[in-house]
């Protein structure tokens, strides 16, 4: 007999997964992809005017006994995420879960994961570009894996700005520097954070220091770009969270390798360099003065090590509520009279 599957709101995801926990949880499940049997499943996604987009995303991790699907939409006049996660032994449900808070942890969590490994050991300050509701995930995320004294801030719309530095200020301890342009603020930091949703390019190589890691996380739709293409002149080690979702939806990514297959199947992934996978199995190595970038579309294995990890501490702590068993139905419908030929013959015209 299966456990009985339960709902979880965004708020019981918040308490039951604290940032910490969901870097540990991503750090756990991603290298499973190489040689445990764990599998993304490849995102689809439909996109619209205006500046709307819908998603499908899921994975499955057959050793665990788990797996899951994410959808979701996005348009100017709101968004939603929900989240499925399966027994795939049982053929079950185990949780129905809101994911903005889920999607949220991920997207955050890993570029937290990321920057760990990435970044200079010594970096101790970020710049943040763009102020939206992704960015302040992100600054926490950072915090948790370098004690940062300063943050730097960017926002093309002063007001945005100045309101983000201040409910920085509200919660880290750094010093927090509204930066008066683009290029003081992407060359203040070793670590740079862009999560934007920019139509065209407009960071360029000429603005990154030397040493600097790149976290861009904003542009994961098709017509997005964040990096103008002499970023990567000056970069000399990108990884990517996932090469299949990278080939369907990253610009910047299909303009560097295009139809290169070569350039594709070597891309390292952040599952390849927590395994030590990367590189030939010689790991990643840090070298001063190289220039970095992790460049995350969102996969399902990412959803997954967030949604296993709320579902297991919401059983421990009795949280959710019950959703009722699946329960067998009975299809029904309405047979056409049959004195009504010319009905049939105009249904199977239009049908032809």
């Amino acid at each position: 007999m299966t456990e009985q599957p339960i709902w979880l709101t965004e708020a019981e995801v918040a308490a039951l997964v604290p940032l910490n926990a969901g870097i540990e949880a991503l750090r756990y499940q991603l290298p499973r992809e190489f040689g445990q049997g764990a599998r993304n499943l490849n995102k689809v996604l439909a996109t619209w005017e205006p500046r709307s987009s819908m998603h499908n995303l899921g994975s499955i991790d057959p050793e665990q006994g788990v797996g899951g699907i994410k959808s979701w939409i996005n348009t100017p006049a709101g968004a939603r995420a929900v989240y499925v996660l399966f027994d795939t032994r049982a053929g079950a449900v185990l949780a129905i879960m809101d994911a903005a808070t889920l999607g949220a942890l991920r997207t955050a969590g890993i570029s937290g994961l990321a920057t760990a490994i990435m970044a200079a050991p010594d970096a101790d300050s970020l710049s943040i570009i763009g102020t939206g509701r992704q960015a302040f995930a992100q600054v926490a995320a950072v915090s948790t894996v370098r004690p940062l004294r300063r943050i730097h801030v960017y926002s093309p719309t002063e007001a945005n700005k100045l309101a983000f530095c201040e409910k920085l200020r509200q919660a880290f301890e750094a010093e927090i520097v509204a930066e008066p342009d683009l290029p003081a603020a992407v060359g203040a930091a070793p670590i740079l954070t862009v999560v934007t949703r920019a139509r065209e390019p407009f960071i360029t190589g000429a603005m990154l220091r030397a040493g600097t890691h790149v976290n861009a996380v904003g542009a994961i739709l098709p017509a997005n770009a964040e990096l103008m293409p002499d970023v990567f002149d000056r970069i000399d080690g990108i990884v990517v969270d996932n090469v299949p979702n990278a080939r369907i939806a990253s610009a910047e990514l299909k303009r560097l390798y295009g139809d290169d297959e070569a350039a594709w199947a070597a891309l390292p992934t952040i599952g390849q360099l927590i395994g030590g996978q990367m590189m030939g199995g010689d790991g990643f190595v840090r070298n001063p003065g190289r220039i970095t970038c992790f460049k995350a579309m969102g996969m399902g294995l990412s959803d997954l090590a967030i949604a296993v990890a709320a579902h297991r501490a919401a059983r421990k702590r009795g949280l959710g509520r019950p959703l009722g068993e699946a329960e067998a139905g009975s299809m029904t419908w309405t047979a056409m009279p049959v004195a009504a030929p010319r009905i049939a013959q105009g249904l199977a015209q239009g049908m032809a």
